[in-house]
């Protein structure tokens, strides 16, 4: 089955009765028109009507400005959805008809609106009148098939006898559905102005009728003038990584000629044009085109599957090629998500070719681990290891006893002959004593893995006071290379959560596995700190490991944190990395900013709040970009609890304050724009706690790792973090921070699976968050309860600053 594609005016008796008014693309002036707009001769036997494209809903959008005409929104049903991701693959996209005659509208889709279902809307069913009216109104759709008449084009803007009409076609993201929320969105996002991406519908149509796969011509369409009488172009669009319409110079290079410099503006849309056929005329050979914009690399949209530096394509008019492109530079500053500021051990800015997978919760990464582990068989395989907590007693897959760490370690140590190395955190050191975590912390497992004939393991305690050893990362080089996991899952049979939360004391968190050339960061990472170390029982070899090379489309930047006052061996200015790369992606921030996170006090300056004493300055970012006009939303979700202080009143009173003085005044001057959310599970009743470390932006960039949003972590605490762009696109949104989106909240508003395709749009998602559905697991926090003045001695010891 294909679905039926209909042009968006009846095809004309002869050639006098269709004229363009203006083709889609730049208007030569500097300006852009986003539709195509044709005149149709009011006296031709035809009329001047308007189609459906597809089978779908249309609804009205009224224009209070002009009462006789409205626009149409015609979204493809979900079958014709799929079908036209032939042409763009993974999209949702809707027909906008503008300039329509109000009342030609209501008789054409007089039986339609009878028939609607409209009851359970409440809107008004007793007389045909009070439905044409609401649906004239814009409050309910109508349902259409290919070809249906819509009404008349009107005759506002047009030469005396003719009727203007224009049609659009706009993307979208999936999953907004037909209720008013979702209409809201749609309304913002068709509206004139707006620089949502649009597709030129000549090309459209022309690759219908080239023969797209599961897309065919309405019968009696086959020949329409409309392919004729337009201008057929090819268009070059280029966008930014917020799928905004880019601006500045791009080289282009047609074939057999010299590169040509083009000067991309907003108010252009950021589109070229590459060549132009006019009315009539016939269609040139296809020409190949390069393009080059400094140090970017491109990905297709809506969506591609990898991006390159220098893309190329051949075409012939009528086509759009559009292109999203990201500064991915290894030198400069200018523009780069990836942080420079160091230093870094010698780590690159980041590496490409990778692949990150999210795993979320704890009994998915202990599936992954342990796979990984089972690809380890000959002497020069290895595991390294490095945690704050190490349990080896625990099964890793929990329907299977004997899959514990320290079983599967012992074999590959006995039987196979590989490497074990570990790093344990030595002890966690508080002052009043009680607070002295205890000093065997890791000891009896230390001693295991040194017991083993290849074993070697270190309880480390080379940190300051007070301080710890918080990196928790895994390198695991077995036959089919090596592999890598970093995030914040320790080793603890407390971790062994899936995204229902069982057991009395559920936990939610967040790691990865990372496969590709990022995984030669990461070993560096843990070889450095073994090889630094006074008592390690013997040098481990620095060369990289072999890694899956190619292994997916992710740029990966690995980053640290050393104290400076340490004064490691291996960062004897320390390493701040990870803080560096973190303000970073906060400050290129225009849209959203997601955070999950154990403590969330990254502000010690008490209240009122002055950027002067944001030593961090995570708070300062955060205001400001809360303060641009595209920022809709920054969305936290926190322990309702505090974890490890809750049985000390004074810790717990500290941390409840200096929560507050983070929050409330970044709540208290956007109350519309900032969220802050705990978990909970009903039944039984119990806090979900969160432990997770992770930062979303944009859905462009994602943060995973063992740093949490304070102090100790950024300066203080030895951590390990992985930053994630994905050169693959998904509906113009980076794929992976999209879809690792989608999943965490699906996990907290109980939408996973199909119902999770209404959270592709984070700006309408939002609604989830206010109004939770049955079974979500989100609660408002409040971060006035429990919270008093402060302590600063106290504070000093609970969240050291190691600058």
């Amino acid at each position: 089955m294909t679905s039926a594609v209909s042009f968006f005016v009846p095809p004309p008796a002869s050639a006098a009765t269709l004229r363009e008014l203006h083709a889609y693309g730049p208007d030569g002036a500097g300006g852009f028109h986003p539709d195509l707009a044709v005149e149709l001769d009011s006296g031709a036997p035809e009329g001047r009507g308007a189609l459906a494209t597809m089978d779908g809903l249309v609804r009205v959008v009224v224009d209070p400005a002009s009462p006789g005409t409205c626009a149409l929104v015609l979204r493809p049903a979900p079958v014709g959805q799929g079908d036209l991701g032939s042409i763009w693959p993974r999209s949702s996209v809707c027909f906008v008809y503008r300039n329509l005659d109000v009342d030609s509208v209501a008789a054409a889709c007089e039986v339609a609106i009878a028939d609607a279902e409209v009851a359970a809307s409440g809107i008004a069913t007793g007389s045909s009148v009070e439905r044409i009216s609401s649906f004239l109104a814009g409050n309910f759709p109508i349902y259409v098939s290919a070809g249906d008449a819509l009404g008349d084009a009107s005759s506002d803007g047009a030469a005396p006898g003719w009727a203007r009409l224009s049609l659009e076609i706009v993307f979208l993201s999936s999953g907004l559905g037909a209720g008013e929320e979702g209409w809201s969105r749609v309304l913002d996002l068709i509206a004139p102005a707006a620089s949502t991406r649009r597709a030129d519908p000549v090309a459209f149509y022309w690759r219908v009728k080239s023969g797209a796969p599961k897309l065919a011509l309405l019968d009696g369409h086959e020949d329409h003038r409309l392919l004729t009488a337009t201008t057929r172009r090819a268009l070059l669009e280029m966008r930014d990584e917020y799928d905004q319409p880019h601006v500045g110079v791009i080289r282009v290079h047609p074939e057999n000629s010299a590169w040509i410099l083009h000067d991309l503006t907003a108010a252009r849309r950021g589109t070229v044009e590459l060549a132009s056929v006019p009315p009539e005329a016939d269609v040139p050979a296809p020409t190949t085109y390069v393009v080059q914009v400094g140090p970017h690399v491109f990905t297709e949209l809506p969506s591609g599957d990898e991006a390159v530096a220098t893309p190329s394509l051949s075409i012939a008019p009528p086509f759009h090629w559009a292109l999203q492109c990201i500064v991915m530079d290894q030198a400069t500053e200018v523009d780069n998500w990836f942080s420079m500021v160091g230093p870094r051990g010698g780590l690159p800015r980041y590496t490409e070719g990778n692949r990150v997978t999210p795993l979320i919760d704890g009994i998915r990464t202990y599936e992954r681990l342990f796979g990984a582990l089972n690809t380890v068989k000959a002497p020069e395989d290895f595991v390294y290891h490095a945690g704050w907590f190490l349990q080896f007693d625990f099964p890793l897959l929990p329907d299977i006893e004997d899959s514990t760490f320290g079983q599967e370690v012992e074999k590959l140590s006995t039987q196979r002959g590989a490497a074990i190395a570990v790093l344990g955190n030595g002890f966690l050191r508080f002052d009043p004593p009680e607070l002295l975590w205890p000093v065997d912390q890791n000891r009896t497992e230390v001693e295991a893995i040194n017991a083993l004939p290849t074993g070697m393991a270190i309880q480390d305690s080379n940190i300051p006071f007070p301080g710890s050893h918080h990196q928790k990362l895994t390198v695991i080089h077995g036959q089919k290379g090596a592999v890598a996991f970093c995030g914040g899952i320790d080793l603890k049979d407390n971790r062994l959560q899936d995204t229902r939360h069982l057991g009395e004391a559920p936990y939610h968190d967040v790691h990865s596995v990372i496969e590709g050339p990022a995984v030669a960061d990461l070993h560096a990472t843990f070889v450095e700190r073994w090889n630094a170390h006074p008592n390690r029982p013997g040098p481990l070899p620095a060369g990289a490991p072999l890694a899956v090379q190619n292994a997916g489309s992710h740029f990966v930047q690995v980053t640290r944190t050393y104290g400076p006052s340490h004064q490691h061996p291996f960062a004897p200015n320390g390493d701040l990395s990870t803080l560096a790369t973190t303000r970073r992606a906060l400050q290129r921030s225009q849209r959203f900013v997601y955070i999950e996170d154990q403590y969330l006090h990254p502000y010690s300056g008490g209240l009122p709040f002055s950027d002067a004493k944001d030593t961090l300055g995570l708070m300062t970012d955060l205001f400001k970009a809360l303060e641009r006009p595209s920022f809709r939303f920054l969305l936290m979700v926190i322990p309702e609890s505090t974890g490890l202080w809750a049985d000390f009143a004074d810790h717990y009173r500290q941390l409840r304050c200096r929560r507050r003085d983070f929050i409330a005044p970044l709540r208290d001057a956007f109350p519309e724009k900032v969220f802050v959310y705990s978990l909970r599970r009903e039944s039984p009743p119990a806090e979900i706690y969160v432990h997770a470390k992770t930062l979303i932006v944009d859905d462009v960039y994602f943060r995973i790792g063992s740093t949490n949003f304070n102090r100790r972590s950024m300066t203080h605490d030895s951590e390990c973090d992985v930053h994630v762009i994905d050169g693959a696109l998904w509906n113009g949104g980076r794929r992976l921070a999209k879809e690792y989106r989608i999943a965490l909240w699906g996990e907290h508003l109980n939408m996973s699976g199909p119902v999770g395709a209404a959270l592709e749009d984070p700006e309408a998602a939002l609604r989830f968050w206010q109004e939770p559905p049955l079974g979500a697991r989100v609660r408002t926090y409040d971060e006035n309860d429990g919270a008093q003045g402060p302590d600063e001695a106290l504070w000093s010891v609970i969240d050291p600053d190691g600058r």
